[in-house]
């Protein structure tokens, strides 16, 4: 699949997504079908352990992803998840390939954390939207 291809993909599922979860698993799925292996997920900032042994998700341990042999490339890529600004999270994605451009994994990686920005803003909004405003919470 071409490059302009995904981008159109992944910005689909991110319309379509509900959540960050369903985001994340459904461009995971579409990029281990394209790339050989595909596994995402965000970091906290201020998380304080070391990227390579990930708490909450038990059955994955970076390091030794990067150490295996199930693929000759093994890439880990990171992007900032912003909302107006500042930064809230980062995505991680872990990719085995069998000899994909990094620089498509970096953009991948990019345009991924953009769209889940993207869920965050509509989340938010969704949810001022469902918040009484302060004029109608005291009317009598």
């Amino acid at each position: 699949m071409r490059e302009r291809e995904l981008t159109e993909k992944i910005t689909g599922l991110a319309i379509r997504a509900q959540s960050v979860k369903q985001l994340l698993d459904s461009v995971a799925t579409l990029l281990t079908g394209e790339f050989g292996s595909a596994i995402l997920f965000l970091r906290p900032l201020a998380h304080g352990r070391p990227l390579f042994t990930e708490p909450g998700l038990s059955d994955f341990n970076v390091a030794q992803f990067l150490e295996s042999r199930d693929y000759p490339f093994r890439g880990v890529y990171t992007a900032r998840v912003v909302h107006r600004g500042r930064p809230h999270a980062t995505l991680v994605a872990c990719f085995g390939t069998w000899g994909s451009s990094g620089e498509i994994l970096h953009r991948v990686t990019s345009l991924v954390a953009e769209q889940i920005g993207e869920i965050v803003v509509q989340t938010v909004a969704e949810n001022s939207a469902l918040a009484p405003s302060k004029r109608n919470r005291h009317a009598a």
